[in-house]
């Protein structure tokens, strides 16, 4: 069965998927994303104004287009992509379970109440920022090779770190749990 994988993966490196299609399919979706979200051209869903939402729509597909294209035609940032994304995507599977344990402290309330999804992002922003300083080499020319020797060290402090914040969430008072009587108005 691996096998098979194996075969199917190196088809799609020879065909150049991984360096050509998937990273050009990837800045094309968030460039689309961010300029739809952010309105720039108008309301893109707007149901009053049909001609204006296509032509938004429109303006955003083509920017996203050569946005993408351009990037695809520098093999250094098409390298780069390539190194970032895995760790990219652990980033976010972290971030996601962080949020199921905060959702599953918090799920008679419905919702994570805003505070704590706000130091969820903050925490995601910090490890995206030491991700990058890392992989583009800003402070050293070799990233962060000398602490090479204490890999295993600091991965037992962070998993140390995460549990001993995991446990505090579960067995601290809630900050809101004073009950007052309910006051009956007439």
């Amino acid at each position: 069965m691996v096998t098979i994988y194996e075969g199917v993966i190196s088809i799609l490196e020879t065909f150049g998927f991984f360096n050509i299609i998937l990273p050009w399919m990837l800045t094309y979706a968030l460039i689309y994303g961010i300029l739809l979200r952010t309105k720039i051209f108008g309301d893109p869903f707007s149901a009053t104004n049909p001609n204006e939402a296509r032509t938004a729509r429109s303006i955003s597909s083509i920017i996203a287009f050569s946005v993408a294209t351009i990037l695809i035609s520098s093999t250094s940032v098409v390298l780069k992509i390539k190194e970032v994304l895995p760790l990219i995507i652990l980033l976010i599977i972290i971030i996601f379970a962080l949020v199921l344990v905060l959702a599953a402290i918090y799920a008679p309330k419905g919702q994570i109440e805003e505070k704590y999804i706000k130091w969820v992002a903050l925490f995601g922003v910090a490890l995206f920022i030491l991700l990058m300083l890392n992989i583009f080499r800003i402070f050293s020319d070799s990233g962060f090779d000398s602490l090479e020797g204490y890999g295993d060290i600091i991965a037992a402090f962070g998993y140390l770190f995460v549990f001993a914040f995991i446990i505090w969430l579960l067995v601290r008072s809630p900050s809101g749990s004073s009950s007052e009587g309910s006051k009956e108005s007439k």
